[in-house]
């Protein structure tokens, strides 16, 4: 049976109706015949696609194991901050180089660098996707800003970048909001914001209100400063 015999076959209305399989087959076939560029260009692409995938998996783990060997190399260096300054401008892109500018900027700190440490910190704020790295450097940058006695500066710092910080840590981040304000000398404003926080869990159980990152501890606190703020204004 040559190609055209068998072709007659395989399109018969009674061997397609016994066999939908075929069907599918003889539906292809000709679309092949009919769309040869666009089948042979269809193949091209995941012919390259095939062989880019596996290129592209290990530039990445190469990537990531040279950032790795480099860190190690920086962390053991008696020239810390040119190492990781280095780091940075090689792996911006990684998620990690946000590890390495928080260590970065505590070395700065070591070396009395603290305004340059600041301006690190806030270079990086929002750059890596990793939500708890981001938590980390607002955080820093916040405890950075009050222990130079800029609580006005921190207070607002810590406003503008609220959204950075993930939902566990939201309650100590309020209540650290609420004494920058109160260091600030503005406790009108303090007051607010601990009376918001004791009424963030109302009605919540407390695995839920955990969850919520205003847990009992965190509302006791808010309350305790509540009432220092009374006993303050007698």
């Amino acid at each position: 049976m040559d190609d055209k015999q068998l072709e007659k076959v395989l399109t018969s209305k009674s061997f397609l109706k016994r066999n939908e399989f075929a069907e599918v087959v003889a539906k292809t076939s000709a679309y092949c015949r009919e769309n040869k560029k666009t089948v042979t260009w269809a193949v091209t692409v995941l012919v390259i696609l095939g062989l880019f995938f596996p290129v592209f998996n290990w530039y990445r783990l190469k990537t990531v194991q040279d950032f790795n060997q480099a860190l190690y190399q920086a962390e053991k260096s008696v020239q810390k901050i040119d190492k990781y300054k280095e780091l940075l401008n090689k792996f911006e892109k990684l998620p990690a180089a946000q590890l390495v500018r928080l260590k970065l900027a505590q070395a700065l700190v070591d070396h009395k660098n603290d305004d340059e440490a600041i301006t690190v910190l806030k270079e990086g704020l929002g750059k890596g996707q990793d939500e708890l790295l981001n938590t980390l450097l607002v955080l820093k940058s916040v405890g950075l800003l009050k222990e130079k006695g800029r609580f006005e500066e921190a207070s607002s710092f810590a406003a503008q970048n609220e959204s950075l910080i993930i939902k566990p840590f939201l309650g100590q981040y309020k209540l650290l909001q609420g004494d920058l304000l109160v260091l600030a000398d503005k406790k009108a404003e303090a007051r607010k914001l601990y009376e918001f926080i004791v009424g963030q869990t109302s009605g919540m159980n407390k695995e839920k209100a955990e969850l919520s990152g205003y847990d009992p501890r965190v509302i006791d606190v808010a309350k305790d400063k509540l009432l220092v703020l009374d006993l303050n204004a007698l």
